[in-house]
């Protein structure tokens, strides 16, 4: 099906496939909410991770079952491999703070950010760490392990990752306070979060980065993450103009947000193309007396 009628395919993937995963989210969350009631309170961590947990176990069945029966392909092989991978998923770690953070300085810096106070409570703290490891592996899962994964076998890579950048941006169109640089800002994070996905076909360096990225720009830091305001350990006041600093939607809606992932995705490209060729197997066909690259 994927590679005789890939035009069909895409149709079907985009048009039926990936809507019909959040509608099966939805009706577990509307199924859970008769028997535990969603608190939209962001002090109550516990029910927003029962609520992610259960929802993201529904869209894993669903995909699970069409990789078994319209990929004919296994769940795990869309990247959850472990071999040689523990440095790709410290990397996306490392990645995600240090963007986030230079952000935040350089906010401080120009007298954009002020730093009004520090709030430490355990529960809640490791409890957010809990939710955005959740909301990670909920979103690779879905946009770079199953629906990029799939663009990228019947498509060029490249053409694949655009275009599932763009659904992810898409996905982001009802958040609060969204606008255009922050649509444009969030497309651009599908395309960080999926450049390494084009040479390794793994997730964990895109979890990784999701991960910290999330989690450091909302919980602890104290920037709206995608436009949803979530407790955090500082609390910040923000001033000035919002194409810099990305006003109530978050330091994703800034323009400097755009600048540092325009040049973090191409520095990738270039790491990750670099590491790819270095991993290469070689292999010699002796029969043809010729060198040959796998």
């Amino acid at each position: 099906m994927k590679t005789k009628h890939a035009i069909l395919y895409i149709f079907i993937l985009i048009i039926l496939l990936i809507p019909s995963i959040f509608i099966v989210e939805g009706l577990v969350q509307l199924a859970l909410n008769t028997i535990y009631p969603y608190n939209s309170e962001n002090t109550d961590i516990l029910n927003s991770i029962i609520f992610m947990s259960s929802s993201m176990l529904g869209a894993f069945g669903l995909i699970a079952i069409y990789r078994k029966y319209i990929d004919k392909e296994s769940f795990f092989d869309m990247g959850f491999s472990t071999k040689n991978r523990l440095f790709d998923l410290f990397f996306g770690i490392a990645t995600g703070i240090i963007l986030i953070s230079i952000g935040f300085i350089f906010l401080i810096a120009i007298g954009s950010l002020e730093v009004i106070e520090l709030d430490f409570n355990a529960k809640w703290f490791f409890g957010s760490m809990v939710l955005m490891i959740l909301v990670s592996l909920h979103e690779e899962v879905i946009v770079r392990g199953y629906l990029l994964n799939s663009l990228m076998s019947i498509s060029n890579k490249y053409f694949a990752l655009a275009l599932s950048s763009i659904l992810f941006g898409a996905m982001h169109l009802m958040n609060p306070n969204i606008s255009v640089v922050s649509f444009v800002n969030i497309v651009l994070a599908g395309f960080l979060l999926g450049i390494s996905y084009l040479h390794s076909k793994n997730l964990w360096f895109p979890m990784g980065l999701h991960f910290s990225w999330n989690f450091f720009q909302g919980p602890v830091l104290g920037f709206e993450v995608s436009g949803q305001e979530i407790k955090s350990l500082i609390t910040q006041n923000i001033s000035g103009n919002e194409l810099i600093t990305g006003g109530e939607f978050g330091f994703e809606g800034s323009l400097l947000a755009t600048v540092l992932m325009i040049t973090t995705i191409f520095g990738l490209n270039w790491f990750f193309k670099k590491k790819e060729a270095l991993t290469q197997k070689v292999t010699i066909d002796f029969s043809d007396n010729e060198l040959t690259i796998k």
